[in-house]
């Protein structure tokens, strides 16, 4: 996946959510501290028992496709591939950790799947000029995880 349908990607994603916040006959949802989210807070529900009830990875130790013996053959993967250095995440792992935070190439890069809709993507870790990590909520919006950083 190139850098542009990374930022594609995301930049979607951000814009379905300044759309869904242009509701303002809806409650507004506010982060710990304080700060108004985008998403309507009527339409946000509790996914699991709370901030890291599913535990994400950082940096996670890489091995060779043909070393991956827990995996099958049609066992489906996000694959990532960021200045040439290519990356598969398996579902199965995915499954179990959400949001995988990462170096590819040399970046630092945030890899989200949400089990309840099969979605995933990822997306440069830099906001502001800073390297963020995120990890998983325990909200979810549209059935989709909601991530904090």
């Amino acid at each position: 996946m190139t850098k542009r349908t990374l930022f594609l990607l995301l930049s979607a994603l951000l814009l379905a959510l300044a759309v869904a916040g242009c509701n303002k006959d809806n409650s507004v949802a506010a982060t710990d501290d304080g700060e108004e989210w985008l998403i309507p807070a009527d339409q946000i529900a509790q996914g699991c028992a709370g901030r890291d009830c599913i535990p994400a990875l950082t940096n996670p130790e890489r091995i060779a496709a043909g070393e991956a013996d827990y995996l099958h053959d049609n066992d489906l993967v996000l694959g990532l591939v960021v200045n040439g250095s290519a990356v598969a995440y398996p579902y199965p792992i995915l499954n179990w950790h959400e949001v995988v935070n990462d170096n590819i190439g040399g970046q630092q890069v945030v890899v989200s799947y949400c089990p309840l809709t099969a979605s995933g993507y990822g997306f440069e870790a830099k906001l502001a000029g800073r390297t963020q990590t995120y990890g998983v909520s325990g909200l979810l919006y549209n059935n989709n995880l909601i991530m904090y950083d």
